[in-house]
């Protein structure tokens, strides 16, 4: 026998379905997009870095260049955590949404 949901639980799934549906591969993209620049940035750091190793240039250019990518390689990997979690929850939720559906047939 299965519970009924309640107004928030019914609208919090299907918020997550859409998204699912529609927004998902837009943060996909978005995400991959933090992770090339973060990489660009952190490599570009080093090379300029290692050509102009005795330059004072290349200190002023190390710290904050590589807080930069180190940051956007950041924000890509909890996205990526996020997206993958919430496909998980949206997966699990279409597999009871059709379970619910048979049952009741």
């Amino acid at each position: 026998m299965a519970i009924p949901l309640n107004k928030k639980e019914k609208d919090f799934m299907r918020k997550m379905l859409k998204w699912d549906q529609k927004k998902a591969s837009f943060e996909v993209i978005v995400n991959n997009i933090f992770l090339t620049v973060g990489m660009l940035v952190t490599l570009y750091v080093a090379y300029r870095t290692f050509t102009t190793l005795n330059d004072l240039q290349s200190l002023w250019l190390l710290l904050p260049g590589y807080i930069i990518g180190i940051l956007l390689l950041s924000i890509f990997i909890v996205g990526d955590v996020r997206i993958k979690e919430r496909r998980k929850y949206a997966s699990v939720m279409r597999k009871i949404l059709l379970n619910n559906r048979k049952e009741r047939a």
